[in-house]
């Protein structure tokens, strides 16, 4: 919008008595010829010149020509990323990316809107620990010293995977020869498979991966004993994989 600077051009001096308008060049603004027609919606370059024609408004031939120069201040922009998987309670972090100095408006989970400044290399980040999905969303960004500003689309998405837990179960007593009784390794929360890691009768470390959500281990009656297990660790299946150190006996 040029039109402000019709008011510059007029100064203190009475607007009934001028007439003023705006040309690109010198040549027009000499002839009056060609003026800028809307000056409220003129499309310029960064540097341009314009120049001024002011005549009186009873004698045309009395004028004066003076020119300004255009300052077109580019529209800020910025990026989103960071959109990952990870396990309960790790830590993840949301770049955002665009002018130096720009602040950007953006939303967590649909929320009121929020604001990060981007330092002078035009970046900000977000990292923090996540018990449950969240979604960035961005608003828009503006240049705070030109206020220019824009709309913006783009997300980043962080998927928190549960962690699994685990229990053991199946403590008995029996005698020699009966049927064989059955320790049962039981898993919630994660998805399937699981693999579980625990110690067997013997001492030994095992791993076994179950298509389900539980796994059993019959004990045989042949020989007379106490024979322990005890539950090392439970993991779930997808990205990342998830896991952690569990405790428990079954005897």
């Amino acid at each position: 919008d040029l039109t402000p600077q019709i008011a510059v051009a007029l100064g203190l001096n009475d607007p009934a008595d001028y007439v003023v308008t705006l040309h690109l060049n010198l040549a027009d603004a000499n002839g009056d010829a060609s003026p800028i027609s809307p000056t409220n919606n003129f499309t310029g370059v960064n540097g341009q010149e314009i120049f001024v024609r002011m005549e009186s408004s009873t004698d045309p031939t009395q004028f004066e020509i003076t020119s300004f120069n255009l300052i077109v201040n580019p529209i800020p922009t910025a990026t989103i990323s960071g959109t990952t998987s990870i396990c309960e309670g790790d830590t993840a972090t949301i770049t955002f990316t665009g002018t130096p100095n720009a602040v950007v408006t953006y939303t967590i989970n649909s929320g009121s809107n929020q604001t990060i400044p981007l330092d002078a290399t035009g970046n900000a980040t977000i990292s923090m620990a996540y018990t449950a999905d969240t979604t960035y969303t961005l608003v828009s960004v503006q240049n705070p010293t030109t206020l220019c500003s824009q709309t913006l689309t783009g997300s980043a998405v962080v998927t928190v995977n549960p962690i699994p837990t685990a229990t053991i179960s199946g403590t008995t007593t029996v005698c020699q020869g009966d049927a064989n009784p059955v320790i049962t390794l039981t898993a919630a929360n994660g998805t399937a498979p699981y693999t579980f890691n625990f110690i067997d009768s013997s001492g030994n470390p095992q791993s076994v991966t179950v298509p389900g959500n539980t796994h059993t281990i019959p004990v045989s009656t042949a020989t007379q004993g106490t024979f322990t297990y005890q539950l090392v660790s439970v993991s779930s299946s997808g990205t990342p994989v998830c896991s952690q150190p569990q405790s428990g006996t079954a005897t």
